[in-house]
C-alpha cells in the first residue's frame, strides 16, 4: 500500500474517496489552476493534490499520461521526505539525477526521464501535509523567485477553492431542504437556535421580519460587519449597503422573495469601519399558514477573498505581457487582453468582429483548423505554434497553451510571442546553412576534378539544397565576347531544381532581354517578386539574380527563384558565391586560353600567314604573337645580309615592352661574328641565365649585355632562296628555363615563317608583274572610255548643232510669211473698219432699204458680221503675235546669231526654254498641268555661251517634266510644280536653282547622275548624255558648278553656278 508520510502522521492513499468531490465544475476549476501553475512555471507537467479530514481528495494534472498519477505522487512523497528540512517557499530540485538523496530512489526511476521538480506543500494547522502543488520538467532548470511566489498564490487559491466548494455543498444541501427549515421555524425559535448552532461556525446568518427589520444576527455577521447585535437589531440591511448595487438589483431581489422563492446572489456590503466585503448570499422566505412570507432567513458565505482572487486574476489577465483570450466554440474571440491588441496592433473590437482564423497566416490555417478541432473535441493540446497577421502586414509567431471548458462553451488560451526566438533560431539555422553553402561551393570550385560545367552544376545543387530554392542556374558569356556588348550573349551552363517558366530562364539570351539579360546589362543584382506564380503553384515566387564580374568584366549571371524572399544575410552570401564563381570561371577561361594559345600558336600563325602575303605583316605578326604567347620582354627578327662585303645583321621587326629601347637597325659584323656564325650554321642558341652561361663566347655575351638581355633564345631560319634570318626571344630581368617543348614549338613556328617569307617574296614578284599589266590595262581602258565619251559628245554636239541650224532655218522661213501676214492685218483692219462705218452711215440715212437689200441683210446676218469681224481680226493678230514670239524663242534657243561668248539676259534664255516646253506642261485629260513658279532675281547681263546654256536649261527642265509626268501617271502628286530661282552670289557668280516636287532620287542614282550614258529612263527614251553634256558645258566651258540634291519623296534640285564675267584664260 502506498502512503504519503508526514511529520505527525500517515494518510493512506487507498483509504481516500475520490467521489467526495467529483462535481465536474469543481474538477474543472482545479484543472484551470493546474494549467495556470504549468504556465507560470513554464513546465510541461503540473500536479495538484488535495485531501481533507473527511477522506475526500481532488487530483488535477497537466502533461501526464493516464494512469501515471500514482507514480508521480510517490515521487512527490519521496521528495518531501528527503527535503523535509529545506528552507524557502518551495521544495526545489533543479536536477534530480545530480541530487545524491534522490538519484537512486525507486520512485525517481519509475518517473524517468524527470529531471526537475518543485513542490509547494499544503500544511494544516495541526502541521499535517494535506496536499501539494508540483511542477515537473524533463530537463534540468531553475525556478525564479517571482515564479515561486506566483505558484504559492495559485496554491492559496486552490485551498480557497476547496473550502468554498465544501461550504457550497453544505449550503446547497440546506437550501434544498428549505421547506424543512421553514417547518422547523414556524412553531418556535428553538429550531432557529439549532440552525444557528449548525451554521454559526461557517456562515453569516441574519433573520428579518416581513418588513425587513433585523431581529437576529449571529456572531459571524457581527464579526465581519464590525457592528454589535444591539446596533443591528431593529435596523434593515440598508445599514450595510455599500452603494455598489443599483436600486433595480434590490427591487428584483425583493420581487423574487415576495413570490415565495429563494433568492441567491452575490452582494457587496460595507462594514462599520468603511471596509468592504463580499457575501455569497442565499435568502429563504419563511411562509405563514397562508403561504405569505413573514420572515426571511439570510445565510451568507464570506467570499471577499474569492472576489479578491478573481480581481487579481482579472488584473493578471489585463496586465499580463502574454496574450490571453477567451474564444467561443463558434471560432470568435469573446475577450482579449491588452497584450493581444499591443502585439497584433488591432483593437479589441476589430479582433472580436472576425473569426480568429482570419488573423492566422494563410500557410498555418490548415494546421490551426486541425488543432482547433482537436481542442473542441476536448483533446488535450499541451503546446501549439502558429503565425498571426498584424495590422501593419507583418506576422508574429505565437506559442499557445489552451484549455476548453465544454460546459461553458469557451476556450481559455494563453499565447506567448516567440517571434524573436523563432527569428533567432532561423538566423542560427540560416547561418549554419550559409556556412555549409559557402563550404560546399568553395570545395566544388577549388577541386581539380571535373569540367567547368560539372563544377558549376555542383554550385547550383548546393544553392538549391541549402537555400531551399525552387531552382538555380548559371549563365556564362562567350569568352570571346567579354567586353564587347554588341557580341554579348549568355548561355545556360548548369542548373539544378526547376527553372520555369522557360521564357524567364532561357538557355540562350541576348543582352538586355528579360531579367537575366537586364542583370548582364546593368551589372547589378536584381531581387524582386515575380508577377506570376510558377510550377502551377498559387504561391508567390521571388527572383534573385547576380552578375558574375571579375575586374569590371562580365563573365556570366547566376539566378535563383524561391517561394520566400531571401534575407539580407542570404543576399550577402549570394554576393560572395557570385564572386567566387566568377573568379573560378575566369581562372578556368584563362587557363584554357593559355593552353589553347600555346598549343594553337603554330596554327594561328599559319592561318595569319595564309591571310596575308605582305612580308612586313607576316614578320610583325610573328614577333608580336611570340612575345604575347611566352610573356617575353622582347622578340626581334633579324636578317643576315651577306652583300655587300663585309656582311652584316639587320634587326627589321620587333615587339618589346615600352620601357625597353628599340634595337631596330643594321649592325656591323665584327661585333656579331659569333652570332652570325650561329645563324649561318642554323644552330639554335639557348641561354637560360646569361650570368651562368660559362660556355658563351665573349662577343655574344658583350652583345647581349649591351642589349640588356639576361636570358634569350635564338632560332635561325633559311628560305629556299638562301636567305638567312633569326627569331630572338629575350628577357631583360632574371632567368628563364627554355623547355624543350617550347623550343620545338617555336622551331615549328620558325619553319612556317620561312615558308611564309618565300610565299611573300613570290607574291611580291607576282604582284609587281600583275601591277604592271594592270597599269597598262587601266591606261588602255581609260583611253577607250575617253574615246567613247568624246565620240558620243561629238555626235551629240553635231546633232545639237544640226538641230540648232534646223531650228534657226525654220524660224527664218516662218518669220517671212508671218511678217507679211502681220503687215497686211493692220491694213485689213483699217479697211474693214471703214466699210463698217460706211454701212452704219447707209443705215442711218437710208432706214428703209428696198426689200431685196433687206432680205440680203437678214440672210447674211449683218449685225453679227459687224460685231464678229473685228473680233476675228483681233484673233488673227494675236495668232500672228504668238507665232512671232515662238520664232523669237527658237532663235534665242538656237542662238545662231550669238554663237560666240557674249553678255546675255539669262532670264530670256529660261523664258524661251519654257515657251518651247509649254505644250508639255499643259493639262491633258485627267492629268493636271505643271505649274512653273519663277523667282527671278535682279541679274545683270552674264557672259556665257548662250546657246549652250539654253541647252543646259532645256535638259534640266525636260528631266523635271519627265519626272513629274511619271508622278502624274502614278497619280502620286496632284499639284506638280517647278520652281526656278535666280540670284547673285558674292557679287561675282550667278546662281540658277531649278527644283521640282517629284519623287526624288536615291543617293546611288545622284552619285552617278553626270556619268556618260547613265540614265534611269526606259530604253528608247533617253541616251544618258544630256546631263553629262550639261555638266561639261557648265564646268568645263564656263568654269562653274553643277550640283544635284535629291531625297526620296522630297523632289530634286539642280544648282547651276557660273561667273558673271568669264576669265580670258579659261580654256574654250
Amino acid at each position: 500500500m502506498k502512503t504519503l508520510e508526514f511529520r505527525d502522521g500517515v494518510v493512506n492513499i487507498d483509504q481516500m474517496h475520490p467521489e467526495s468531490y467529483s462535481d465536474s465544475s469543481a474538477t474543472g476549476a482545479f484543472e484551470n489552476l493546474t494549467y495556470l501553475a504549468a504556465f507560470v512555471a513554464q513546465t510541461p507537467i503540473a500536479l495538484l493534490y488535495l485531501l481533507d479530514t473527511t477522506g475526500g481528495r481532488i487530483e488535477s494534472q497537466v502533461g501526464l499520461e493516464p494512469g501515471s498519477t500514482a507514480a508521480y505522487l510517490a515521487l512527490c512523497q519521496e521528495t518531501i521526505q528527503q527535503l523535509e528540512n529545506q528552507n524557502g517557499l518551495m521544495l526545489i530540485v533543479e536536477d534530480i539525477l545530480a541530487d545524491e538523496r534522490l538519484a537512486s530512489c525507486e520512485s525517481v526511476k519509475a518517473c524517468q526521464p524527470v529531471r526537475f521538480l518543485a513542490i509547494a506543500p499544503i500544511i494544516n494547522p495541526q502541521g499535517l501535509i494535506i496536499g501539494s502543488l508540483s511542477v515537473i520538467d524533463r530537463v534540468p532548470r531553475e525556478l525564479k523567485l517571482k515564479q515561486q511566489e506566483a505558484l504559492v498564490a495559485v496554491l492559496r487559491q486552490a485551498i480557497t477553492q476547496l473550502n468554498l466548494y465544501k461550504k457550497l455543498t453544505i449550503l446547497q444541501a440546506m437550501v434544498s431542504n428549505s421547506q424543512q427549515v421553514e417547518d422547523r421555524l414556524q412553531p418556535s425559535h428553538q429550531d432557529i437556535g439549532d440552525i444557528e448552532v449548525a451554521l454559526a461556525r461557517s456562515s453569516i446568518v441574519a433573520i428579518t421580519d416581513h418588513h425587513g427589520k433585523i431581529y437576529y444576527v449571529n456572531d459571524k455577521l457581527c464579526e465581519i460587519s464590525k457592528y454589535s447585535r444591539e446596533e443591528l437589531h431593529g435596523t434593515t440591511h440598508r445599514l450595510l449597503n455599500s452603494g455598489y448595487h443599483a436600486p433595480d438589483f434590490f427591487k428584483q431581489m425583493w420581487a423574487t422573495l415576495a413570490s415565495g422563492k429563494v433568492w441567491r446572489g452575490t452582494i457587496q456590503d460595507q462594514a462599520k469601519d468603511g471596509s468592504l466585503y463580499w457575501k455569497d448570499t442565499t435568502i429563504v422566505p419563511i411562509l405563514n399558514t397562508e403561504g405569505h412570507p413573514h420572515e426571511y432567513v439570510s445565510i451568507c458565505k464570506d467570499i471577499t477573498e474569492t472576489q479578491r482572487v478573481e480581481v487579481e486574476q482579472d488584473r493578471f489577465f489585463t496586465l499580463s505581457p502574454d496574450l490571453m483570450c477567451v474564444i467561443g466554440l463558434d471560432g470568435y474571440f469573446k475577450r482579449v487582453n491588452p497584450a493581444f491588441e499591443k502585439t497584433l496592433l488591432y483593437s479589441a473590437e476589430e479582433l472580436l468582429a472576425k473569426p480568429f482564423l482570419e488573423f492566422v497566416h494563410p500557410e498555418d490555417q490548415g494546421t490551426t483548423v486541425i488543432q482547433w478541432q482537436k481542442l473542441v473535441n476536448e483533446t488535450p493540446l499541451p503546446h501549439f505554434e502558429n503565425r498571426y497577421c498584424c495590422k501593419d502586414g507583418s506576422y508574429k509567431w505565437l506559442s499557445w497553451n489552451s484549455l476548453v471548458l465544454g460546459e461553458e462553451g469557451v476556450v481559455y488560451a494563453i499565447a506567448r510571442d516567440i517571434t524573436k526566438t523563432k527569428q533567432a533560431k532561423a538566423t542560427l539555422l540560416e547561418r549554419s546553412r550559409l556556412s555549409t553553402l559557402e563550404a560546399d561551393v568553395g570545395a566544388v570550385l577549388v577541386g581539380q576534378n571535373g569540367t567547368l560545367p560539372e563544377r558549376l552544376k555542383g554550385c547550383t545543387e548546393a544553392m538549391v539544397q541549402h537555400l531551399h530554392a525552387l531552382g538555380a542556374g548559371i549563365w556564362t558569356v562567350n569568352p570571346d565576347g567579354v567586353g564587347t556588348a554588341d557580341r554579348l550573349s549568355l548561355e545556360l551552363q548548369a542548373s539544378a531544381g526547376q527553372l520555369t517558366p522557360a521564357e524567364l530562364f532561357p538557355e540562350r539570351i541576348s543582352l538586355n532581354h528579360g531579367l537575366i539579360g537586364a542583370i548582364a546589362q546593368i551589372q547589378q543584382p536584381i531581387n524582386s517578386p515575380l508577377s506570376t506564380p510558377t510550377h502551377g503553384s498559387t504561391l508567390q515566387t521571388f527572383f534573385s539574380g547576380y552578375p558574375l564580374i571579375v575586374d569590371s568584366r562580365l563573365v556570366g549571371v547566376i539566378a535563383l527563384h524561391s517561394h520566400q524572399p531571401f534575407s539580407k544575410v542570404v543576399n550577402g552570401v549570394l554576393g560572395w558565391v557570385a564572386n567566387a564563381i566568377a573568379v573560378a570561371i575566369d581562372r578556368v577561361w584563362a587557363r584554357e586560353e593559355l593552353l589553347s594559345r600555346r598549343e594553337a600558336l603554330l596554327f594561328q600563325l599559319a592561318s595569319q600567314i595564309r591571310n596575308s602575303l605582305e612580308l612586313d605583316t607576316i614578320l610583325d605578326t610573328a614577333v608580336t604573337e611570340i612575345k604575347s604567347l611566352l610573356d617575353l620582354d622582347g622578340c626581334h627578327f633579324l636578317w643576315y645580309i651577306p652583300e655587300p662585303n663585309p656582311p652584316s645583321l639587320s634587326v627589321t621587326h620587333e615587339a618589346r615592352n615600352s620601357n625597353l629601347p628599340s634595337l631596330l637597325g643594321e649592325c656591323p659584323l665584327p661585333e656579331f661574328a659569333p652570332l652570325a656564325k650561329t645563324i649561318t650554321n642554323l644552330q639554335p642558341l639557348r641561354i637560360a641565365d646569361l650570368a651562368k652561361a660559362g660556355n658563351l663566347d665573349s662577343e655574344t655575351r658583350s652583345l647581349l649585355v649591351h642589349w640588356g638581355i639576361t636570358s634569350g633564345l635564338v632560332l635561325p631560319l633559311k628560305t629556299q632562296t638562301g636567305q638567312l634570318g633569326a627569331i630572338v626571344c629575350s628577357y631583360c630581368e632574371g632567368s628563364r628555363q627554355w623547355s624543350d617543348r617550347e623550343v620545338e614549338l617555336l622551331q615549328a613556328v620558325v619553319d612556317q615563317l620561312a615558308i611564309a617569307i618565300e610565299h611573300a617574296e613570290l607574291f611580291a614578284k607576282t604582284r609587281a608583274s600583275a601591277l604592271a599589266a594592270q597599269t597598262q590595262a587601266h591606261q588602255l581602258e581609260q583611253a577607250l572610255n575617253e574615246l567613247r565619251q568624246t565620240q558620243a559628245l561629238l555626235i551629240q554636239t553635231d546633232k545639237m548643232s544640226t538641230i540648232g541650224q534646223m531650228v534657226a532655218g525654220i524660224a527664218h522661213e516662218i518669220n517671212n510669211p508671218v511678217n507679211f501676214i502681220t503687215g497686211n492685218l493692220s491694213h485689213a483692219t483699217n479697211y474693214i473698219e471703214d466699210l463698217i462705218e460706211l454701212i452704219n452711215r447707209y443705215q442711218h440715212h437710208y432706214r428703209n432699204p428696198v426689200p431685196e437689200i433687206q432680205d440680203y441683210i437678214e440672210d447674211i446676218e449683218l449685225p453679227f458680221l459687224i460685231e464678229d469681224l473685228p473680233k476675228m481680226l483681233a484673233s488673227m493678230q494675236m495668232g500672228a503675235d504668238r507665232i512671232q514670239e515662238i520664232v523669237v524663242s527658237l532663235r534665242n534657243f538656237s542662238r545662231q546669231d550669238q554663237a560666240e561668248m557674249r553678255s546675255v539676259n539669262i532670264h530670256e534664255g529660261i523664258d524661251s526654254t519654257l515657251l518651247i516646253l509649254r505644250n508639255r506642261m499643259k493639262p491633258y485629260g485627267n492629268r493636271p498641268g505643271i505649274t512653273v513658279i519663277k523667282e527671278y532675281g535682279n541679274l545683270p547681263l552674264v557672259e556665257c555661251y548662250a546657246g549652250q546654256l539654253n541647252q543646259v536649261f532645256m535638259n534640266i527642265i525636260s528631266n523635271a517634266i519627265d519626272a513629274l509626268e511619271m508622278e502624274r501617271e502614278g497619280q502620286l502628286n496632284p499639284e506638280p510644280m517647278i520652281w526656278i530661282h535666280t540670284d547673285i552670289l558674292d557679287n561675282h557668280d550667278v546662281v540658277i536653282r531649278i527644283r521640282d516636287n517629284g519623287s526624288g532620287m536615291t543617293p546611288s542614282v545622284v552619285e552617278r547622275l553626270f556619268e556618260p550614258f547613265f540614265t534611269t529612263k526606259p530604253v528608247g527614251k533617253g541616251t544618258g548624255l544630256g546631263l553629262s553634256i550639261s555638266h561639261q558645258i557648265i564646268v568645263e566651258k564656263h568654269g562653274g558648278i553643277l550640283n544635284c540634291h535629291s531625297e526620296g519623296g522630297q523632289g530634286t534640285e539642280f544648282w547651276i553656278q557660273i561667273p558673271l564675267k568669264q576669265n580670258s584664260n579659261h580654256p574654250l
